[in-house]
């Protein structure tokens, strides 16, 4: 079933598992292959309530993501339009080129699922590669929220940057949001959503908005994920050749973890599609592979790439000589407009549109 309401309350009145994501259009396809990692790995015995937060999406969209449900009956997926919920913040968000307002929603969700006391919340450029549910029923005792260990944290500029800007005493603690089990009745009875808005209003510039603002308020009082439910495959690159010698314990762990993983998050700018070559990316997809409409996908995943590949260069074009610069740019646009514009054209009439 799909709906598109104000106030949503559980699906199914048993073995209900919430799961909260937040897109813009740039990532509709995207989260089909997220969804449909879950349900490819979903238990008939559970009832899956999945809940959109969006502000622009389209019905031909919203229908494109309800098919992946492909008529399963222990699944719900509805839509909750946040064009109207947080006006009074909208002057406040820090934008980029790569943080839009999405990444702030999650920071709201106690307020705008009332009738909901725990949820599960999940970014759309991840996989989930066993039963959400067993993730959804850890124990959160006292805690806010769980969440996996960021350890981006340990190298020396992020480390400084939590511990100097942010007055983070202990950095090591430092978590990711893109997947979250949020005590969201704790969350309103500790009127923390006042706290995330003044956050919010603060207006400093965050490296990592969402991230960094939920890590203040709630950092002292949270669970971990098991590592399994945390591979971030941009730890990848991120430590070379190793992770810091006294941390060598994480590294073994991770690595360990990776040969059966729970959850994947494809952090940073490098994405699946637009790095396919990279370590973990052909689990992405798999999943992408079994989805209808996988041709739409490749051409989505293909303009991407060469967006990805436009920042590089326009990145290190400053520091070249003129004229190697100029020598790179022929190829650079050949590809990118003409052999792209061709490709494009070619899938436009064998797709009939």
């Amino acid at each position: 079933m799909t709906h598109s309401l104000n106030r949503l309350t559980p699906a199914f009145t048993e073995n209900n598992i919430p799961i909260v994501f937040a897109v813009d259009r740039n990532y509709v396809f995207y989260l089909a292959v997220t969804i449909k990692s879950i349900l490819a790995n979903a238990s008939a015995a559970n009832n899956y309530d999945i809940i959109i937060l969006e502000e622009e999406l389209s019905e031909e969209e919203k229908q494109l993501l309800s098919s992946v449900l492909q008529g399963k009956r222990h699944v719900s997926l509805r839509f909750l339009n946040m064009r109207s919920c947080l006006n009074e913040y909208q002057n406040s968000f820090y934008l980029r080129s790569y943080f839009t307002k999405a990444i702030y929603y999650r920071l709201f969700i106690a307020e705008l699922l009332p009738d909901f006391d725990k949820i599960l919340y999940l970014d759309s450029d991840l996989i989930v590669e066993k039963d959400v549910a067993e993730l959804f029923r850890m124990d959160l005792k006292d805690c806010y929220l769980a969440a996996g260990h960021e350890w981006v944290c340990l190298k020396p500029f992020f480390y400084w940057y939590l511990k100097g800007t942010l007055g983070i005493r202990n950095p090591i603690d430092y978590f990711i949001s893109s997947q979250l089990l949020m005590n969201l009745k704790k969350i309103r009875e500790d009127s923390f959503i006042r706290l995330f808005a003044e956050k919010i209003k603060s207006n400093q510039k965050f490296i990592a908005p969402d991230q960094d603002i939920l890590n203040l308020v709630c950092g002292e009082n949270i669970c971990y994920l098991p590592p399994e439910w945390n591979v971030c495959w941009h730890w990848n690159f991120c430590f070379r050749p190793h992770f810091p010698r006294k941390y060598r314990n994480v590294e073994k762990e991770y690595k360990e973890v990776q040969k059966n993983p729970a959850l994947i998050h494809y952090a940073s700018d490098k994405k699946p599609w637009n790095s396919p070559q990279l370590k973990l990316a052909e689990r992405w997809w798999f999943y992408a592979e079994q989805l209808p409409f996988i041709d739409k996908i490749r051409i989505k995943a293909l303009e991407d790439r060469f967006l990805f590949w436009q920042a590089k260069y326009d990145t290190v074009r400053y520091i070249l000589p003129a004229g190697l610069e100029t020598f790179l740019r022929i190829p650079f646009d050949f590809f990118r407009y003409t052999l792209f514009g061709f490709l494009r054209t070619v899938f436009h009439r064998v797709s009939g549109k």
